[in-house]
């Protein structure tokens, strides 16, 4: 089976390397070897839309990582997915996955939210869908992290805080190219915050909870 992930980027005047996606690809291989991994960030191939990406092959599943400012980039590459492939199963993580998955849902009450962190959670929907295929067929209710529709009604599953000290690390494929257009890369050192009580705090939804969580510098450093 053929899984894409796709970075949809942001409108600030910045190259970043697609950290989130990298980062869940490892789980992926490890929970289903029989999948076919593709990473793409709109950013680095400089595509408003998913639309490019879905001439090229067909994907069982898509996962679209929404950054701050990505709504419209995410409601014009659903509909694109929705027209070009409309069996395939998209799941939206990241900022809209974790803060808006109502209003997502509300708009298109075929998606899968992420909600927080994905290691497990998308992993696992992988191998769903590898057993079972279909949408309407798939067994979800014991993965941890998603919000979806089913008989008209919004289902959240258990919240799961992942636990660091499980962490692989990310598959870096897409620096090379962060590289050679000047971009950012970056290495993720510590998840959530020390604090975690600002009144708009964030970190406790993402993460199901306060506190901050810090990689080991041995990790880090490799």
């Amino acid at each position: 089976m053929k899984v894409l992930l796709v970075d949809l980027g942001t409108p600030r005047d910045e190259i970043s390397e697609p950290l989130g996606i990298e980062t869940l690809a490892p789980y992926i291989t490890d929970n289903v070897p029989e999948a076919q991994i593709y990473l793409k960030s709109l950013e680095l191939d400089n595509y408003s839309d998913i639309g490019p990406i879905l001439k090229n092959s067909h994907y069982e599943i898509i996962g679209l990582s929404t950054k701050i400012r990505a709504y419209e980039k995410f409601k014009t590459s659903v509909e694109k997915t929705q027209e070009e492939s409309p069996d395939t199963i998209l799941v939206a993580g990241d900022i809209l996955g974790t803060y808006a998955f109502e209003d997502v849902l509300k708009l298109y009450n075929n998606i899968i939210c992420v909600r927080g962190e994905g290691e497990t959670a998308f992993s696992e929907l992988v191998k769903e869908v590898a057993q079972n295929k279909k949408r309407e067929n798939l067994k979800l209710t014991n993965i941890p992290n998603l919000a979806y529709i089913s008989n008209n009604e919004l289902v959240l599953t258990e919240r799961e805080s992942f636990d660091i000290r499980n962490a692989k690390h990310p598959l870096r494929s897409l620096a090379y190219k962060v590289f050679d257009q000047n971009g950012c890369s970056r290495i993720e050192g510590s998840r959530g915050c020390a604090y975690s009580l600002c009144s708009y705090c964030g970190t406790v939804e993402k993460y199901n909870g306060p506190g901050w969580k810090p990689f080991d510098i041995t990790f880090v450093l490799e």
